[in-house]
């Protein structure tokens, strides 16, 4: 059965609790995909505070010079 043929057979009060429910479940959604945006945030942020320095080496003639980012 279709969700269209469902949504046809639903009635006033179905359709009430369902949106209801759907309403829920989305501000649910919302705080857990912050969180996880966060968490990711965080995580970027430690990376690059604990990631060790390695100087690039460019050759420019005959001199070697470190870059530093």
């Amino acid at each position: 059965m279709s969700l269209l043929s469902q949504a046809f057979m639903l009635g006033p009060a179905e359709i009430a609790s369902k949106k209801i429910t759907d309403a829920k479940f989305a501000k649910k959604f919302q705080v857990v995909l912050k969180e996880l945006q966060k968490a990711q945030r965080l995580a970027a942020e430690k990376d690059t505070s604990h990631s060790p320095f390695i100087p690039q080496v460019v050759l420019h003639s005959r001199y070697i010079f470190y870059v530093q980012h």
